[in-house]
């Protein structure tokens, strides 16, 4: 549950955020951003870069997360607790499912995504209408996906790119060499969040 951080945290440091890909690594950079955002929105923009790189002797495929970037980020406060992220828009949305398409990394190459997220405070009338928990102050946002968070100050930020294998009718259909599939985790990057209300 992407309100309940505190129940979900043990589990993920102990098995969801392992890394367990020998031949895909993840680099995860993140700065803030010097956009200038319409006077009077309060919003800081902090800006990542998450690097794939095939680091094994052949080449494989890795299905390309075209939309829903921000889905493979996940907080951690400075208490330990994680924020996950819960995507967001209009009801349609949850709905349509993107084409698949698929990303040949041969040895050595890489497959970069840039991932622009958003934060500002929570309006009051947001606490109201939503079931957030008393102490969410702020909100990350993309156009998609959104996290929750209870304050500002220091917070590690690491990325998951997880691939189940696929079927052999898709493997066929779609004439795939050596799909990749697995589990690969990036170090934790560490930002500061300060905002001016």
């Amino acid at each position: 549950m992407a309100n309940e951080p505190v129940k979900c945290t043990p589990f993920i440091e102990r098995y969801h955020l392992i890394n367990l890909s020998k031949d895909l690594e993840l680099k995860l950079d993140g700065v803030k951003s010097n956009v200038n955002v319409p006077e009077g929105e309060h919003v800081t923009q902090y800006d990542f870069t998450l690097t794939l790189r095939n680091i094994s002797d052949k080449a494989f495929s890795i299905l390309d997360v075209e939309e829903r970037q921000a889905s493979m980020l996940y907080f951690q406060s400075e208490t330990g607790d994680f924020i996950l992220g819960k995507r967001v828009g209009p009801i349609w949305f949850y709905f349509t499912q993107p084409p698949l398409r698929w990303v040949e990394l041969k040895t050595g190459a890489s497959h970069r995504y840039n991932i622009q997220l958003g934060i500002r405070y929570l309006e009051e009338q947001e606490h109201r209408g939503s079931e957030l928990s008393k102490d969410a102050n702020l909100v990350g946002e993309t156009a998609d996906f959104r996290f929750i968070l209870k304050n500002t100050g220091p917070f590690k930020v690491y990325a998951m790119f997880e691939q189940q294998p696929p079927a052999e009718a898709q493997i066929n259909q779609l004439k795939l060499d050596n799909p990749w599939s697995g589990r690969a985790v990036s170090d934790p990057v560490a930002i500061d969040i300060l905002l001016e209300k």
